[in-house]
């Protein structure tokens, strides 16, 4: 059990962004969720498809 803890906090460790690769991160996720990520344009053509009941 203490062998596989000690790869998981390893691997972990790893996979965790380094302080500018973090800073790089807070600048460019607000832009990319006001641009090519917002909501309405991933999923605007399922969310704003209506049905004729007609």
């Amino acid at each position: 059990m203490e062998k596989e803890a000690a790869h998981a906090a390893k691997t972990n460790q790893q996979k965790a962004m380094g302080p500018v690769a973090s800073a790089i991160m807070s600048i460019l996720i607000p832009i990319a969720m006001k641009t090519f990520m917002a909501p309405e344009k991933v999923f605007g053509w399922m969310h704003g498809y209506h049905i004729n009941w007609d």
